[in-house]
């Protein structure tokens, strides 16, 4: 009977914690879906100036790493 115990407990123990991961991708994929939605919205000059201001971010950050 103890041993009943321990795997329920167990058992509820991995439901939680699944649970808390599934709704932390959920909000991940929520935010990713409204952020796509947002650059829908933009005309393609918006679009081109921030592209290129996240891609010359990301020079700058990683010229270092290339050193």
């Amino acid at each position: 009977m103890e041993t009943a115990i321990w795997i329920i407990a167990i058992c509820e123990i991995i439901t939680v914690q699944l649970t808390i991961v599934i709704a932390a991708e959920l909000r991940s994929r929520r935010k990713l879906n409204n952020e796509f939605i947002q650059s829908l919205n933009k005309d393609n000059r918006e679009w081109a100036e921030d592209l290129l201001e996240e891609f010359l971010e990301y020079e700058k950050e990683h010229s270092d790493d290339r050193k």
